[in-house]
């Protein structure tokens, strides 16, 4: 046996190299000549049954071959029907192979390669006896939508309401409809959008279309409710902020959509905060803002459009939800809403005007908010700073910024008479662009003009957390509309919640234990009290029988009583500490000293004025959170503790904490106002936000001791209102490319999300060194798939200019709702069907649209279709973009889970759902949709 000596390593080398020379000196001699002549020979094409694969090996040579700048396209050449299009990769000798997902009887009898400027033709292998020739694909059946549920209410007296249905969303993947075919009782005309007159009652319409080839869809059906429009019973409504109790049933406007346009409104912030009693102190007025959206549907290939207010006006009024959950815990408060416009002195100036004058430097006048239901002016922001200029200069008097401000007022639906009348509200304001902060927070990269916002604005809703019947309800809904102002029409419907609650629980360290216990069982709330506010300091303590001195702190019922006793004791426990006189000079208004932009309505900053003294104290978020962040308890423990890392957090624990930290002043134990999506997560507050002292370590630090704003300000450390985390801060890419694995933040089961928005870092001085303190940086990714592009979510805009709100859901109350009757729910409903993000196409286009991925964040289409049965060439083209939500391997991911039960066609009967091609078959929503559910993984 002869033996061959093993090739050195250096001989190894050589060969390789040498192969690369001449594969390269090949290569360049293909370029060469594909610059000067061009040529495609085909050497085979092959009809693989087993694998329904139609296989072409070929070569060739054309302007731009080597750098993939052309197609390669196969055409059936009987029909002229393209099969696949492709930049192939090509050999050192011109060879290249492509292949295409054929039907079997789609499986032509001779192709047609085009590439460049140059074609070949060849016979089909092992094509089937009846291979197509010169006939047209096998025609695809239709699919119906006839659109989504519909709840409506009829007027007053009233005995039908006018009904829109659509089937506007129905598709046809390979042609057009052709007829509509309704059914129900009463039976609706075959149209795209027939119109009904329908009294009180429930319905089920049904439609078939019918395509230009003559097949017919599966029906599809749409279920509408009519119901009577009347305030009663358990029905909680608030069309009204004023003291007193609901008179004769309130009259709801009429739920009407015409088809042609959507409307999509939203609270700015998911919960606004108002206390009840302003008598002694306040924190908040009554404040609530919602903006709207009115979207011309895409109609015949045109884009949906966002309509102005030039020929739209936007209002809002009163409505309830017979199914709302908080029906069942409504308990009776005698009415009591607020004392907001009450003037117990005879004065003739209100407690709020009392209150809040000290915020609108002289602005401010008794009659702004003399009458009930009637809120705070707001300034037009993007007229500030010029209108303010002169007067803040001191050479014009306070009428001239009143007239150029843009001073608005928003009023309750029941201003013309509480508790009976719900009339229409305007929305004040069409805001083209707005001022958040331009001048204050401009200068560090926090603030400017947000242009494009493009929403009708209503700010500062003087709604209240107790409904018409004396009950607390702190997610009252309002019915927003849109309407011709030419001719009143209503042209769209959706009702929103305006989300309040007054549940800031000072009571639990500044009112005695005892009183606590004595309130919590007249009242059955859970009251848990410590006492440690009034036990620590001395000073005359009030109780619910009054103080040392026989002087008595007021209420209107057994909560409001408490609260105002905790409310005396605050203004006396800093008294005590400061030297102040705040319990001889109520009511007191907080950011008359302590900063805080939530108030700043001129967005000027800290200052100083006959009636403030902001510049030298700190702000009013580290007066809160972090003193008391930083309290000790009994045993030396934090009094707010720390919250457990997400990662083996229980629930129940989370709930606990959440309860001795932030429910202690937000709402809270019983408003949840932290709901939605993330909170069905178990995402809470700190993981967001950070624990209460990160939250307070803020800018406002050495202001009082060591200055005054702005020179005493450290911008190294947070804004507040301003400096937060962003969707982004855990959202931080898709299934590709993501933080997740690279950052020291927990991870989600998914392997995609983060499950903390934030890194702990050093807090810094003025001078950029470490202080001792720690500070929270939020997380900002390279991939801004999900970002902001503004400084705040709320500001933000995606999809066609749409806010990100309007379709997402409000701050902290991100869609869905778990609660399913939840009045967080309606909006999407009845925009789209379904709860949660609002995610279906047909909510502003009409039709299919297309093979595209221009959808919002890059998505594609869905519940569509064209895409369902024509996406491969698409995804060949652009596998990472499928894998960036279906992932790396086509597995699925949270990122590809269904919103809404869905009906999809398989592509072949190789599919892990799937007997046969094109069956249809139901996915249940939430479902992780994978590449294998309905064909091979071409990933």
């Amino acid at each position: 046996m002869r033996f061959t000596r093993p090739l050195s390593l250096l001989a190894i080398a050589c060969a390789l190299l040498m192969a690369g020379v001449q594969s390269q000196a090949s290569r360049d001699d293909y370029r060469e000549a594909a610059n000067s002549s061009g040529f495609v020979q085909i050497d085979e094409v092959l009809w693989k049954a087993e694998r329904r694969r139609l296989k072409v090996h070929a070569r060739g040579r054309w302007s731009g071959a080597f750098d993939s700048r052309e197609r390669v396209r196969i055409f059936n050449a009987g029909t002229g029907e393209q099969l696949g299009s492709r930049r192939v990769e090509l050999e050192d000798d011109g060879r290249w192979e492509m292949q295409a997902r054929l039907r079997p009887e789609a499986v032509p009898c001779r192709v047609r390669v085009v590439a460049g400027s140059d074609s070949a033709e060849q016979d089909v292998a092992n094509a089937p006896a009846d291979c197509v020739g010169g006939n047209t694909p096998p025609n695809q059946p239709p699919l119906a939508n006839a659109g989504v549920d519909q709840v409506l209410s009829l007027a007053d007296g009233a005995a039908t309401v006018s009904v829109s249905l659509d089937g506007s969303a129905s598709s046809d993947a390979d042609g057009s409809i052709l007829a509509y075919q309704w059914s129900g009782t009463p039976n609706p005309a075959d149209v795209v959008r027939p119109q009904l007159n329908l009294g009180e009652g429930e319905y089920l319409f049904s439609l078939v279309v019918v395509d230009n080839d003559g097949a017919s869809s599966v029906a599809d059906s749409v279920a509408v409710s009519v119901r009577r429009a009347v305030v009663g019973g358990d029905i909680s409504i608030n069309s009204t902020s004023a003291n007193g109790s609901a008179g004769d049933p309130l009259v709801e406007q009429p739920f009407i959509n015409n088809g042609d346009y959507a409307l999509l409104a939203a609270n700015d912030l998911g919960m606004h905060c108002a206390d009840l009693d302003y008598r002694v102190m306040s924190i908040l007025p009554p404040f609530n803002v919602v903006h709207a959206q009115v979207v011309q549907r895409g109609r015949n290939g045109n884009a949906p459009q966002i309509m102005d207010d030039s020929n739209i006006e936007v209002v809002y009024s009163a409505i309830s939800n017979p199914n709302d959950p908080a029906l069942a815990n409504l308990p009776d408060m005698d009415g009591f809403k607020t004392t907001f416009w009450a003037d117990p002195d005879g004065d003739g100036r209100s407690v709020g005007y009392d209150t809040y004058a000290p915020l609108y430097f002289g602005l401010l006048q008794p009659g702004d908010i003399a009458q009930q239901d009637v809120g705070l002016p707001v300034p037009e922001s993007i007229l500030l700073r010029d209108c303010l200029q002169g007067y803040l200069d001191g050479v014009e008097g306070p009428e001239g910024p009143r007239a150029n401000c843009g001073l608005a007022q928003q009023a309750m639906p029941g201003i013309e008479n509480p508790y009976v009348a719900n009339e229409p509200q305007l929305f004040d304001r069409y805001d083209h662009s707005i001022n958040f902060f331009n001048e204050l927070l401009g200068g560090v990269g926090l603030g400017g003009i947000i242009e494009g916002t493009n929403w009708f604005a209503a700010d500062g809703v003087p709604i209240m957390p107790v409904d018409d019947q004396g009950r607390r309800n702190a997610y009252p809904l309002m019915r927003v509309q849109a309407r011709s102002k030419s001719n009143g029409e209503i042209l769209a419907t959706t009702d929103v919640v305006l989300p309040v609650a007054a549940e800031a629980d000072c009571q639990n360290c500044h009112a005695p234990v005892v009183d606590c216990a004595d309130t919590a069982q007249t009242t059955g709330y859970d009251l848990q009290c410590n006492g440690l506010a009034v036990t620590r300091t001395a000073f005359n303590v009030m109780t619910l029988d009054g103080d040392d001195n026989g002087h008595t702190a007021p209420g209107d019922t057994a909560l409001e009583l408490l609260s105002n006793v905790a409310k005396v004791n605050i203004l006396r426990l800093h008294d005590a500490k400061h030297g102040t006189e705040l319990d001889a000079n109520q009511p007191i208004q907080c950011a008359t000293c302590h900063y805080t932009p939530a108030l700043d309505l001129a967005q000027i900053g800290p200052t100083d004025s006959p009636a403030t003294e902001q510049t030298s104290h700190i702000t009013m978020s580290r007066a809160m959170h972090g003193h008391h962040g930083e309290l000790l308890d009994d045993n030396g423990e934090r009094l707010f503790p720390d919250m457990p890392s997400p990662v083996g957090r229980s629930q129940s624990v989370a709930q606990q904490v959440l309860g001795e930290t932030c429910y202690q002043c937000h709402p809270g134990k019983r408003t949840q106002c932290l709901r939605g999506a993330m909170a069905k997560g178990g995402v809470v507050c700190q993981d967001c936000h950070g624990d209460s002292r990160h939250v307070g370590n803020d800018f406002s630090e050495n202001m009082g001791e060591h200055g005054s704003w702005p020179t005493a300000a450290n911008l190294n450390k947070r804004v507040p209102w301003a400096v937060e985390p962003g969707c982004q801060s855990c959202h931080t890419g898709d299934a590709m490319n993501s933080l997740a694995g690279q950052v020291d933040v927990p991870v989600a089961a998914d392997g995609i999300r983060l499950l903390q928005a934030y890194t702990l870092e050093a807090g810094l001085d003025a001078a950029g060194n470490p202080d001792g303190t720690e500070s929270v940086a939020f997380l900002i990714p390279d991939n801004k798939r999900f970002a902001e592009n503004e400084t705040l979510y709320r500001l933000s805009k995606g999809h066609g200019g749409l806010a990100c709100e309007g379709c997402h859901g409000s701050t902290h109350a991100i869609f869905p709702n778990p609660i399913p009757d939840s009045n967080d729910n309606i909006a999407s409903i009845q925009l789209q069907g379904h709860s949660g993000t609002i995610s279906e196409c047909s909510t502003c286009h009409e039709g299919s649209l297309g093979l595209t991925l221009q959808g919002p964040h890059g998505m594609h289409p869905v519940a569509d279709s064209n895409w369902n049965r024509n996406h491969e060439d698409l995804a060949e083209d652009n596998p990472n973009a499928c894998r960036s939500c279906h992932g790396r391997n086509g597995e699925g991911t949270v990122l590809s889970k269904t919103a809404t039960d869905r009906q999809m066609i398989c592509d072949s009967d190789e599919g892990d759902w799937c007997n046969a091609e094109d069956q249809l078959i139901q996915v249940a929503a939430g479902t992780q949709v994978t590449c294998t559910a309905c064909h091979e993984n071409e990933l």
